[in-house]
């Protein structure tokens, strides 16, 4: 009688374990969802938008970023997305001109601590476009207490410029500047974004000197742009989650294929990993 108690507290105290180790299990999504362009005849905003909706709920990550989103789709997707808040602002004007990288969390596992958009130029504190760009790029960044860990967690999302390499460049270091602070101090930092660079090119190299890149190991390590192709031949790796300490366990991380009447959801294929 007693082995047989034995047996069954064990068993019950391992279902507690787990069910502990799960609600401290991090997922992170990062997805360009292209900007609601009115030229793109059927792949449209319109024929896409609750498709994009239903992935987003479909997985649940507990944060994730997104880009290009201007304050039209945002108005779509927000009210759909219940338990997450959200910060972002427009690149064109610091409210709600031009396009955004909102960072979405939880609200059942973090607290909002503090906000803050950069842009990517000589003057971070207000809009314009500098070097080489061809358009105004901000960095969001929130700074988030996770009440499952007990501790705090930095987010960064952007989206660097297409064209300009010198700007991409200064991107990078201003990342790396940015979290230099908090990396010193042990907290956790992730960077997510479309980064209009590939693993090997000089600016997303150069963050590997802080960071980990979740995907550069792994066998599902696929190209994220397909540029609404139904079949791309071979997508380019340009969207990335990035990692700090370096001693946090990942445990899965895919580039995702949702699809909408058999055509891509987005010109972007969004990527997961989850943590430990």
């Amino acid at each position: 009688m007693r082995s047989s108690f034995v047996r069954s507290t064990s068993v019950i105290g391992a279902l507690v374990l787990t069910v502990c180790s799960w609600a401290q299990v991090t997922t992170v999504l990062t997805y360009n969802i292209r900007y609601e362009n009115q030229h793109d005849g059927a792949n449209k905003w319109a024929f896409r938008q609750n498709a994009l909706i239903g992935f987003l709920k479909e997985n649940a990550p507990t944060v994730f970023g997104l880009q290009e989103a201007l304050n039209t789709q945002m108005d779509s997707i927000t009210p759909k997305l219940i338990g997450y808040a959200w910060y972002g602002i427009g690149r064109d004007d610091g409210k709600g001109s031009g396009e955004m990288a909102p960072i979405f969390y939880r609200t059942d596992r973090y607290d909002l601590l503090a906000t803050s958009t950069t842009w990517i130029s000589p003057t971070p504190d207000r809009p314009g476009f500098g070097w080489d760009a061809t358009c105004n790029r901000v960095i969001t960044m929130v700074v988030l207490f996770d009440r499952a860990l007990g501790d705090s967690l930095w987010v960064l999302n952007t989206h660097w410029d297409h064209e300009g390499k010198e700007a991409r460049h200064n991107a990078s270091r201003m990342m790396r500047e940015m979290t230099s602070g908090p990396l010193a101090r042990g907290r956790r930092v992730l960077l997510l974004g479309d980064l209009n660079a590939t693993a090997r090119q000089e600016p997303v190299r150069a963050l590997r000197t802080s960071f980990v890149d979740a995907g550069a190991k792994k066998k599902c390590r696929r190209g994220t742009f397909n540029g609404f192709k139904r079949c791309p031949w071979f997508p380019r790796r340009i969207d990335f989650i990035w990692f700090a300490p370096l001693g946090q366990p990942l445990i899965d991380y895919r580039v995702l294929r949702p699809k909408v009447n058999g055509r891509q959801v987005s010109d972007h294929y969004p990527v997961l990993a989850t943590f430990q």
